[in-house]
């Protein structure tokens, strides 16, 4: 039975629950900019209800990790300023793609990218040890509408590589 991302990472909230720091890296970069367009906003939205990494989590506990994240920001000063954490608290490199991913996927919603987006996800691509070239594949991904995709193939990469025990 081939398992996905969605079986690794879905669920209900958990404590230290990594999704909390995917939607964190998502409210940095719609802030990322100094102002969060509607359609960023209604993108987080939709990945939070749709996305396979967020089954089981309700919207209640969406609604919290958001706040939480928000605050978390806010304390911390700016976007940029919380990648360090964000990075932290995503324990497997399959997290720090994700949250990459659907940072890009919030900074191309609006259909610009601008600075302000480019050097948080900058920031957070340096954080999360990800690759200028993967960086960039996430992204082409992002304006593709094809992360989710991405994911599942780097996992199943890296399922493929680890041989079975008899």
């Amino acid at each position: 039975m081939e398992c996905t991302v969605k079986e690794l990472l879905g669920g209900g909230l958990r404590p230290n629950d990594p999704r909390r720091f995917l939607i964190e890296a998502m409210v940095g970069a719609m802030n990322a900019d100094g102002h969060a367009d509607p359609r960023e906003l209604e993108q987080m939205q939709k990945i939070v209800a749709d996305h396979p990494l967020f089954q089981g989590l309700g919207t209640a506990a969406a609604r919290t990790l958001v706040d939480l994240s928000t605050d978390a920001i806010k304390f911390a000063g700016s976007a940029i300023g919380r990648t360090p954490a964000i990075a932290k608290g995503l324990p497997a490199r399959l997290h720090r793609l994700a949250a990459f991913g659907m940072a890009s996927e919030i900074a191309v919603a609006d259909e610009q990218v601008v600075e302000g987006e480019l050097s948080f996800l900058e920031a957070l691509r340096v954080a999360l040890r990800i690759s200028p070239l993967e960086a960039e594949a996430l992204l082409q991904a992002a304006h593709a509408g094809q992360v989710t995709a991405y994911l599942d193939d780097r996992y199943l990469r890296v399922k493929g590589m680890i041989s079975v025990a008899s």
